[in-house]
């Protein structure tokens, strides 16, 4: 919400596919240590913005080829609604997930560096020879 009107973000709008099937994707939100969101990029998708450092102001409006409604005004939600900075929306994690994310991420360190020390470190070696 900006200046008491929706802003119309959809999920795709924070995702970067990375393979052709689909199946990989870059999540467009990075964590950040600060009681505040950047939201970034991809919330201007499909809009024209205009900035207004004077005032202080962004000005939104959908482009002629976006599928992304006109700005609608609205209340601001309760606080009930809102996140806690850090809180996650369901509150259950998948800590197997994070397990098999580092597990993987050691194996391919693991492997690039018995790939360096066969094949890259001697012959560097003997290039500093």
């Amino acid at each position: 919400m900006f200046s008491q009107k929706w802003i119309e973000v959809n999920p795709k709008d924070y995702l970067f596919p990375v393979t052709e099937e689909g199946d990989m994707c870059i999540f467009f939100i990075m964590p950040v240590n600060l009681p505040m969101n950047i939201l970034g990029m991809p919330l201007f998708v499909d809009y024209y913005t205009i900035h207004d450092p004077v005032q202080g102001t962004v000005g939104w409006a959908p482009h002629t080829s976006s599928l992304k409604e006109s700005l609608v005004s609205g209340p601001i939600p309760p606080k009930s609604q809102l996140l806690e900075v850090g809180e996650a929306a369901s509150g259950d994690g998948d800590s197997s997930s994070l397990l098999i994310s580092w597990a993987i991420t050691a194996l391919v360190v693991y492997v690039f560096l018995d790939w360096w020390g066969q094949f890259v470190r001697p012959e560097w070696e003997n290039t500093l020879d």
